[in-house]
């Protein structure tokens, strides 16, 4: 009787210690893709203003502008406060697993139900 109380705690233990190890795995994506994030826009911000540079003025201006607001959105993806805002968040949802894989299902059901229906307006 006593193996039986002990063995559903033990599967228990295993499957938040899986819970921990995704949690830590995700957030390890995440931070991987927001230094990748940055770093394409940046790349874009380059290639944007080397382009640039061989048009007329009008072109020249625009396309500074538009490096411009390429560099800040890398430099705000890499800012801490994006970092403290993914922290959080990944916090909510530790303490909130249920809710969050509820409302994660509800989004992936929404967005693939109007990916599905631009789809079809296509055809």
């Amino acid at each position: 009787m006593i193996e039986t109380a002990v063995h559903p705690g033990q599967q228990l233990s295993g499957s938040n210690q899986r819970l921990n190890d995704l949690s830590r795995a995700a957030g390890r994506k995440v931070g991987e893709a927001q230094v990748g994030t940055a770093e394409a826009l940046e790349s874009a911000a380059s290639t944007v203003r080397t382009t640039g540079r061989h048009g007329s003025d009008a072109i020249d201006n625009l396309t500074e502008s538009a490096a411009d607001k390429l560099d800040s959105t890398a430099a705000y993806v890499r800012s801490p406060r994006v970092e403290g805002t993914l922290r959080t968040l990944r916090q909510v949802i530790r303490r909130h697993r249920t809710s969050s894989l509820i409302l994660g299902t509800a989004i992936g059901l929404l967005a693939g139900t109007v990916i599905w229906r631009r789809a079809r307006a296509t055809l």
